[in-house]
């Protein structure tokens, strides 16, 4: 289970999505542990900064590698 604070409309609310999953050789799964918001987040809930009707705040995270694509030879999992 994934849990974002999503912007629509102008409301905010609590989504869940699935956990993703790698699709591909070459991509990287990362569970986030920790994620903050920066200014431009705080401009787009105010209206200043221009956004799509519908977006997922918070962009700066870090968190742990739980999947690697088969062709990923130089992160592993558990990586931070």
């Amino acid at each position: 289970m994934n849990n974002a604070v999503q912007l629509w409309d102008g409301q905010l609310s609590i989504i869940t999505t699935p956990v993703p999953h790698v699709k591909f050789p070459n991509e990287v799964i990362v569970k986030v542990v920790f994620s903050g918001i920066c200014s431009t987040d705080i401009s787009i809930l105010s209206g200043d900064f221009p956004s799509a009707k519908s977006v997922i705040l918070g962009h700066e995270f870090s968190g742990v590698v739980s999947e690697v694509g088969s062709d990923v030879k130089h992160i592993s999992i558990g990586a931070r």
